[in-house]
């Protein structure tokens, strides 16, 4: 869908948000946050359980912690996709993946962005990302999960189709 400008997308103000506010706090605390969600980003990212070769979407990747922790996991036969709605968090990580080849990084509304084609990747992730929309089943990103080829994990809870 076309949009007759910047403003007329939905979430414009979610993603204001993110890159002007949200995400420039985020980034000056980076450290603290993901102390903070050691446990539950090891707990998650087991029920992932990705594994060398693979191809996976990170939604909602922020400044690329859980991007780089399973770019490891998938080696450099596999590739991770990360994305995030904040231009500010993607710049963080960029900067962050710039010696992982396996990574690619976009500022992507995984709501209303169509971010998964047919047998691109073996498995979704989010540790937080979907947790911002309204109805995650609505979104275009999450119905496209059932076209995926094995299983897709959003935070615990692992989605098999």
């Amino acid at each position: 869908m076309a949009w007759a400008s910047t403003e007329d997308r939905p979430n414009v103000q979610m993603a204001r948000y993110w890159t002007e506010i949200g995400g420039p706090h985020w980034v000056n605390e980076q450290r603290q946050f993901d102390q903070m969600l050691t446990e539950f980003d090891a707990e998650s990212r087991r029920v992932l359980d990705a594994k060398p070769g693979e191809h996976v979407l990170d939604v909602g990747c922020g400044t690329g912690t859980t991007t780089l922790a399973i770019a490891d996991a998938v080696g450099t036969t596999g590739s991770v996709v990360g994305c995030d709605i904040s231009a500010t968090m993607i710049d963080a990580a960029r900067a962050r993946a710039k010696d992982h080849r396996q990574v690619s990084l976009a500022i992507a509304d995984a709501q209303t962005d169509d971010l998964l084609q047919a047998d691109l990747f073996d498995a979704v992730y989010s540790r937080f990302g979907v947790i911002q929309f309204v109805c995650v089943f609505a979104s275009r990103t999450a119905f496209s999960m059932y076209c995926l080829k094995r299983s897709a994990s959003i935070g615990h809870a692992p989605m098999r189709f």
